[in-house]
């Protein structure tokens, strides 16, 4: 049973990652469509938000946070809407290839910001896999330099800090706890900002 649980379990992180990534990816078929990044990101928190709000329910799990934590999880979700926004934003502008790759630095931001607060260290080996990780996407990715744009590179920049912000902060009010209500905070905060 326990080894079912845990197939399952890397099924849905499979499933999900490749949904995330699909997601953004056909970002620029939903543009030529007639959408843009603010309808994209409305659509992108409120049905997740919907979809657990429905599955603590039927878990019977209330969705309420300490007040603490429930402040934080709301300005974690203003941060998620706005990085959300200028990821597609950037996908809109840029090459989708570019705006990933600038989107792909938050791990290496996430751990700066780890490390400049205090939460962990930022060894050397961390920094020099970071820094050859992405030097391999960029290759990977086949970026060229010219389908710069600075703006796209902005958007893409203020996405890749904004996930290393909820990252490193989300982290500290999940703690070992049930991260669905969190989640949901964030989420339904970020429906909230998108929706306004």
């Amino acid at each position: 049973m326990q080894r079912s649980r845990e197939y399952l379990g890397i099924a849905v992180i499979v499933g999900v990652g490749l949904l995330f990534a699909l997601g953004n990816t056909l970002a620029n078929l939903a543009y030529a469509g007639g959408s843009d990044p603010v309808s994209l990101s409305t659509a992108r928190f409120l049905f997740p938000a919907t979809a657990l709000a429905a599955i603590l329910a039927l878990a019977g799990k209330p969705p309420t946070l300490p007040r603490r934590d429930a402040v934080v999880a709301l300005a974690l979700g203003i941060v998620t809407a706005v990085y959300t926004l200028a990821l597609l934003s950037a996908i809109e502008i840029l090459p989708v290839a570019l705006a990933v790759l600038i989107f792909f630095l938050f791990p290496i931001l996430t751990s700066v910001i780890l490390a400049v607060v205090g939460w962990e260290r930022l060894p050397l080996t961390t920094i020099a896999a970071g820094v050859l990780a992405f030097s391999g996407l960029a290759l990977a990715l086949g970026v060229n330099r010219q389908a710069l744009s600075v703006e796209g590179v902005i958007y893409g920049g203020i996405a890749a800090l904004g996930l290393a912000i909820v990252s490193a902060v989300s982290s500290r009010i999940i703690r070992s706890g049930d991260p669905r209500p969190v989640t949901l905070c964030i989420l339904t905060m970020a429906s909230a900002v998108a929706i306004v």
